[in-house]
């Protein structure tokens, strides 16, 4: 949709999301200040560490170097790492990717400044997170513990729930 407060995907799950700001351009949704998507949890959107996962999205940034999330499936609400999970944002020059929960691990990359970039990130039954920007595989780690995205959470895109919100720019 071009307008209005909600969104639904295109896909076969038709999730509805809440739209804060994220103006609708040609380009894509333009994200200044603190503007925001969350879609409420599905069990589509939930990992419990047995199967495999692809986060697939397009984003270019006019600053790299300051902290600002792009995807997250994280809310500080909880005790510890809890309710920590996954997170992909930006941060003095790279693209990192983070998950928490007991499973504890990042891995990163470098990009640029107003640059479109299609990232891929893949999560498998083997803890091991895969990054690719552009189709090219940039980084790899293996988690120590368990990962999960629980129910509980919904999936942001442009900010963190962390106390101190982190939107992007």
């Amino acid at each position: 949709e071009t307008t209005g407060s909600t969104i639904i995907s295109k896909d076969r799950n038709r999730h509805i999301a809440t739209v804060t700001g994220a103006l609708w351009t040609p380009q894509g949704r333009s994200f200044v200040v603190d503007d925001s998507i969350e879609i409420p949890n599905a069990t589509v959107l939930q990992y419990d560490g047995t199967q495999n996962k692809t986060i697939l999205f397009w984003f270019k940034s006019t600053d790299v170097t300051t902290l600002q999330a792009l995807v997250a499936k994280w809310d500080a609400a909880g005790t510890g790492n809890n309710y920590r999970e996954f997170l992909i944002y930006l941060n003095a020059g790279n693209l990192v990717v983070e998950n928490c929960g007991g499973g504890a691990g990042s891995s990163s990359t470098a990009v640029s400044a107003n640059t479109w970039y299609l990232v891929g990130v893949t999560l498998d039954s083997s803890k091991v997170r895969t990054i690719f920007l552009d189709a090219v595989q940039k980084a790899q780690g293996t988690s120590t513990g368990s990962i999960t995205l629980q129910a509980n959470n919904s999936v942001t895109i442009g900010y963190v729930k962390d106390g101190g919100l982190y939107y992007l720019q």
